[in-house]
């Protein structure tokens, strides 16, 4: 870790030894089973690989009778994401809930009314069961901006007031109705483009009118408009604290950011999003809460 350029990100720089060593399709899904307990190390992996190893992921789905590497195929095409590698997630029985939330998680990076209309449907599964399939399906609504979702979103964040399920809905009607951020920062290289598209989309548990003090160095403050980085102390109160982990694939097409809001001794959510680069501007294609405290 190193931190780079103005924005104080904490940017994780190492070489990705995949793309060094050029692996064979066999090795990538190797490391994908040996990186399956390090759930970052698993999605670095996956976005380094990309959508070349979509074809083999499919192929791995239809004659592994092995429930791991299963869960591990599922889990690489979640993160390359797109089109091809939803519609393989698609055809892959989903008989229980686990398996829900990962197509909840991969419908965010097709955007299509059929995929909206899945996740709408998963806002009715049962709070208390399948909360995290609920808050999964809110958030890639929002990250969508589906703007159908509207009432189904609504319903959704007055059912359980103060659950998860109800905060993520919330949310996603914010980012739905504002559209998105505006952002203003000296932005110089991909991981600092990376760390705009986060901020731009909209982050959890931020909101308008406060500021937040990066976690290396200077302050982000969120209005209307949008954000505003500066190294000067803002006279508003401080409401916490956000950190930026980001890692950018070799071929600079896909992109993890670890994104932290701190705000107390046990007070404090983590989340990953994917991206994704899009005619020369990366986008998020998915929001995955990571930790609470």
């Amino acid at each position: 870790m190193r931190r780079v350029g103005s924005l104080g990100i904490a940017l994780l720089v190492t070489m990705h030894c995949v793309a060094a060593q050029r692996l064979s399709t066999q090795q990538q899904i190797d490391l994908l089973i040996r990186s399956r307990v390090d759930t970052k190390a698993f999605a670095q992996a996956a976005l380094e690989a990309g959508p070349a190893l979509i074809s083999p992921l499919r192929q791995l789905l239809k004659r592994t009778k092995s429930i791991e590497e299963r869960n591990v195929a599922l889990g690489a095409l979640v993160y390359i994401g797109g089109d091809a590698a939803v519609s393989v997630i698609q055809k892959a029985p989903l008989t229980n809930t686990d398996l829900k939330h990962v197509m909840a998680l991969a419908l965010a990076s097709s955007n299509s009314p059929r995929n909206r209309k899945v996740l709408m449907s998963f806002l009715d599964e049962d709070y208390y069961e399948h909360w995290q399939l609920v808050q999964q399906a809110a958030l890639s609504l929002g990250v969508m901006r589906a703007n159908e979702a509207i009432p189904a979103l609504e319903m959704a964040a007055q059912k359980r007031p103060q659950t998860f399920p109800s905060s993520a809905a919330y949310e996603a009607l914010r980012w739905i109705k504002k559209g998105y951020w505006e952002v203003t920062a000296s932005i110089s290289n991909e991981q600092h483009r990376a760390v705009a598209a986060v901020l731009r989309n909209g982050i959890p548990s931020t909101h308008e009118g406060r500021c937040y003090a990066d976690a290396r160095n200077g302050f982000w403050c969120f209005d209307a408009n949008g954000w505003n980085y500066t190294v000067a102390r803002p006279e508003r109160e401080l409401a916490g604290t956000l950190s930026f982990e980001i890692f950018v694939n070799s071929d600079i097409s896909r992109a993890l950011a670890s994104v932290g809001f701190h705000c107390g001794l046990l007070c404090g959510e983590g989340y990953e999003f994917v991206l994704r680069k899009d005619n020369r501007e990366w986008k998020v294609q998915g929001i995955r809460l990571a930790w609470v405290s």
